[in-house]
């Protein structure tokens, strides 16, 4: 008698199922990296996702504008803190041939987030790039007076609206 050899395939109604524990599967493990980021404090950084970075820096602008860029970020209470990322791209263009960068910032001291503002730039983000790069995309925090001595960590994100990409990095400075 000859053997046949028959591949089980499963009922339409079990793939079904399958595709459901599937789903399920994924959704569950989304859920809980998105609550393991949401609880574990401060991103880490740098995060490159669509957008690249060279490097993130503490400085301090003078009341004529000069720059200076700081080897060791400590301000005095009364101080703006300005962290940026330098040099972040590349961003898409839009319809009306203009890119759309956006930021959010963060200050935590310690675990506690102290500050938070999400769409900085908003509308006024949309502009043209010289080669689809922002030079100096720049959080702002001021160091008032009733911040107490210590160390502090400022975390920025910066957006491509339009072409959906993300940039972050966090750095820690001090208020003397």
């Amino acid at each position: 008698m000859e053997k046949h050899h028959h591949l089980h395939h499963p009922h339409p109604r079990q793939r079904s199922w399958l595709k459901w524990i599937l789903a399920l599967l994924v959704l569950a493990a989304a859920i809980g990296i998105g609550l393991w980021i949401h609880c574990s404090g401060i991103p880490k950084g740098p995060l490159r996702l669509g957008l690249d970075f060279e490097k993130s820096v503490f400085a301090k602008v003078s009341d004529k504008g000069d720059v200076t860029i700081l080897e060791k970020a400590e301000y005095e209470r009364g101080e703006s803190v300005n962290f940026a990322l330098m040099k972040v791209g590349k961003f898409q263009k839009g319809a009306d041939g203009k890119h759309w960068v956006d930021m959010d910032m963060k200050v935590w001291d310690g675990n506690k987030m102290i500050f938070e503002k999400a769409g900085l730039l908003g509308e006024g983000g949309k502009v043209e790039l010289k080669d689809g790069f922002a030079e100096s995309p720049t959080g702002v925090f001021t160091a008032t007076a009733s911040l107490k001595p210590g160390d502090y960590t400022m975390g920025l994100w910066v957006y491509d609206k339009i072409g959906g990409g993300k940039a972050y990095d966090a750095g820690v400075f001090t208020v003397k």
